[in-house]
């Protein structure tokens, strides 16, 4: 179940890349079916009482945990200087090595 919540979770991941980047994701186009996954799993087990709003609960969170150091490290990119000291790092360790 937290694999499912991650992978819708990770389709909010690509919705807002392509918003703060303002180019196409493509990997919106198969969020798209992840989060039919979302719906059928709670049209299908959640309504019906096989899965509990607790374990859904759940399930969102553990994706979350997943899906939330990819949303951090997107937006790193876009701190000032934050990508550029991280690009630096290799090539420094290289030559001291």
């Amino acid at each position: 179940m937290a694999l499912c919540g991650e992978r819708v979770l990770n389709g909010f991941w690509h919705l807002g890349e392509t918003i703060l980047t303002r180019r196409f994701s493509p990997g919106l186009l198969s969020s798209v079916l992840f989060w039919i996954l979302g719906y059928l799993v709670i049209r299908y087990a959640v309504l019906p009482g096989q899965v509990t709003p607790p374990q859904l609960i759940a399930s969102a969170l553990g994706g979350a945990l997943i899906t939330g150091p990819m949303f951090a490290f997107m937006h790193l990119g876009r701190l000032p200087g934050a990508a550029a000291q991280l690009m630096r790092a290799p090539t420094q360790a290289a030559d001291t090595g």
